[in-house]
């Protein structure tokens, strides 16, 4: 067994096994509580989820969609393009051989062209949405840890993370009201 999937594994088992010794809090709210009388919870969360759907979150996304629509659209034309020119290339005999060498080196600086300002628009947007999203992040951080500490969870896993979750109730899934809880904690929604 390869290391990575060793940790798969032992985080796995100690989820199932914290699960088994302290129970969805959902689940034991429904029975008896144990004999000290509290109750620990896990629930799972999809962070982007929940971030972006708040008031906040959908104003950002709206602002990059804003801003970065048009280069992706200048994008879509130039990826047009280069299609338009490789089916010219591929057309049979439709070209001399000094006009198909002439539209292979446009293909090619073309598409050269289209990567690098893909590249460098992708990192333009990463930086955008890190400056716009990272506040908005940390926030929702505290609205966790003020959520989860008053409904009594211990644990909220990430339900996005490859291979941290194996398996998940609905009834644990905290999104919902996450997002809502990050609403009402606005001064002004």
């Amino acid at each position: 067994m390869s290391i990575s999937r060793w940790k798969v594994y032992l985080f796995s088992a100690l989820v199932i096994a914290s699960a088994c010794t302290f129970g969805y809090r959902r689940v034991s709210a429904q029975t008896s509580a144990p004999a000290g009388g509290k109750t620990y919870g896990i629930a799972s969360l999809n962070p982007q989820e929940a971030i972006a759907n708040t008031i906040e979150g959908k104003k950002a996304v709206a602002a990059l969609n804003q801003r970065f629509g048009p280069k992706d659209a200048a994008f879509k034309q130039q990826r047009q393009e280069i299609e338009t020119l490789e089916k010219q290339l591929q057309a049979p005999a439709s070209l001399t051989a000094v006009e198909r060498n002439r539209r292979a080196a446009q293909l090619e600086t073309k598409q050269r062209t289209l990567q690098r300002s893909m590249e460098a628009a992708q990192a333009e947007f990463q930086k955008a949405q890190e400056q716009t999203m990272g506040p908005i992040s940390a926030k929702m951080l505290r609205v966790l840890e003020n959520y989860a500490q008053a409904n009594g969870y211990v644990l909220v896993v990430d339900s996005t993370a490859p291979g941290a979750m194996l398996w998940t109730s609905p009834a644990a899934d905290i999104t919902k009201e996450l997002t809502k809880a990050y609403d009402a904690a606005l001064p002004n929604p």
